[in-house]
């Protein structure tokens, strides 16, 4: 179990053994050589039954000996009672484990990266998002072409749609599913957004290492140190103006890219952004490309976590952490390319129907960033708490934000309170009538004014104990020599 996943096993682990270890002397020999053979069973049907990547022929090995050497050890230390053998046995144990936690860090921990790697270019990737942040009146956020960590933009310390924490609630979770993008329990990624995504999300600029970043969707605007900057050719400001009603569709069997071809529609246009292609081969899912375009591909097997695209004579990537309804950005594709796709896991060729491929109608994508940026909020300003800025409106609207939805959230609409609606239930907008509105958002978590409050009890009672039990031991002093003087 990696990392912050082990601690309540590890907790549950040493309450037990504790509790052994204080009466380890009264254990029955027996107990001991009962517990030995069921580990060794356990892991001999865990090396013949357990079929995993992640679990090689060394772990149980490895795992085999030292819990032989701790059976050893605690055998001896019931049947020879004599002192000096249980120094030496205390001698052993300890590099017993010693030599245990030295091997799991140095392949668990240690091999992954060096504090100098982690930290490497830090600087440069403040520095382009200090001179690029847009301060006139917007706010845009930053992501990675090439990411080292989901925690990069927190190490670097710019705003991104990327959040690698157990503390952000499950809405945006699930507007991440809903539109294709990478997800876990605690893990929100960009990838999988598409450039129409990214806009709503108020993602225009984009980190790459490698320089090849620059297409149809992205133009190069800085660079330091071989760190370089993209902008985005189409992207949203922070407090945009939709229709009324605007909104992701809760229709549970559309994939991520016709759900998005709804909000399109929603915005009055009637070209599909994301256009249906059908593969010609009808045996494996090799895609033979017939125009020139931007491809995307929407993963529709559930076992395939892993996935190999590649295009003859030309790249091959890698996807991982795949689930069902992931999208794959295949990229800029000429007439005559031919793309195949591999599960990585089993090496196998994936089936027709396994990967659907679409291909972006930049015609529309532009039309409709293009009509969801015509109205939105000004001279606006973001603070660590706090969301102001001004909106005209010359018809009715929903105005809509990329901050997540929480209930520590307060919206006030030219200082009166307003209950919001939301984007995907995930992301904070209003309804707004024709008019001029000063907007303000403010955050306290919720619970604070609790938590405070509790603190100050639990410390006011500890003060307290602390003088009541000063006191008594004064009494119990002075009471002594009151005795003694007598």
């Amino acid at each position: 179990m990696p990392a912050r996943q082990s601690f309540l096993y590890v907790l549950l682990v040493l309450t037990m053994c504790h509790d052994c270890f204080v009466h380890a002397g009264d254990l029955p020999v027996v107990h001991v050589i009962k517990a030995y053979s069921l580990a060794v069973l356990m892991l001999l049907m865990v090396e013949k039954f357990l079929k995993s990547d992640a679990f090689h022929a060394w772990d149980w090995l490895m795992t085999l000996a030292f819990v032989t050497g701790y059976a050893i050890c605690l055998y001896c230390f019931l049947t020879r009672k004599e002192q000096k053998n249980h120094d030496l046995l205390a001698i052993a144990a300890y590099v017993l484990v010693l030599a245990e936690c030295t091997i799991n860090m140095s392949i668990t921990s240690v091999s992954t990266t060096d504090r100098d790697a982690y930290a490497a270019n830090a600087e440069d990737y403040k520095a382009l998002w200090q001179r690029n942040a847009v301060t006139d009146g917007d706010f845009q956020r930053f992501e990675m072409l090439t990411r080292r960590t989901r925690n990069d933009a927190a190490v670097y310390g710019f705003p991104s749609a990327t959040v690698f924490s157990s503390t952000m609630n499950s809405y945006v979770k699930n507007f991440y599913a809903k539109m294709g993008m990478r997800y876990s329990k605690v893990l929100y990624d960009h990838e999988g957004a598409t450039p129409f995504v990214s806009a709503l999300l108020n993602v225009g600029y984009f980190y790459s290492r490698d320089g090849k970043g620059e297409d149809e969707l992205f133009h190069l605007v800085d660079q330091e140190n071989g760190i370089y900057l993209y902008q985005s050719n189409y992207q949203l400001p922070f407090g945009y103006v939709a229709p009324l009603g605007f909104d992701v569709s809760r229709e549970g069997t559309k994939n991520a890219l016709e759900l998005q071809n709804d909000l399109v529609r929603q915005l009055g246009i009637q070209e599909d952004l994301f256009q249906e292609v059908e593969s010609g081969n009808k045996v494996l899912s090799d895609f033979f490309v017939r125009e020139d375009g931007i491809y995307y591909g929407v993963n529709y097997d559930p076992e395939v976590l892993e996935l190999q695209i590649s295009l003859t004579e030309g790249w091959t990537r890698s996807e991982n952490f795949m689930k069902k309804g992931y999208v794959l950005r295949l990229g800029s594709l000429d007439a005559g390319d031919l793309v195949y796709f591999k599960n990585d896991e089993t090496d196998k060729r994936l089936k027709v129907g396994e990967v659907q491929i679409y291909r972006l109608n930049e015609k529309v994508l532009e039309e409709a960033v293009k009509e969801l940026g015509r109205r939105s909020l000004t001279r606006v300003k973001v603070e660590n708490a706090r969301v102001c800025g001004h909106l005209e409106l010359e018809e009715a609207g929903r105005l809509i934000t990329s901050v997540p939805r929480d209930k520590g959230w307060r919206i006030y609409v030219n200082g009166e309170r307003r209950e919001p609606e939301y984007l995907g239930n995930a992301f904070l907008a209003l309804d707004l009538e024709p008019g001029s509105y000063e907007i303000e958002m403010r955050y306290m978590p919720k619970g604070r004014g609790l938590g405070i409050l509790i603190s100050l009890m639990a410390l006011v009672i500890f003060v307290g104990g602390m003088i009541l039990m000063r006191g008594k031991a004064r009494s119990r002093d002075g009471g002594t020599n009151c005795e003694e003087g007598k």
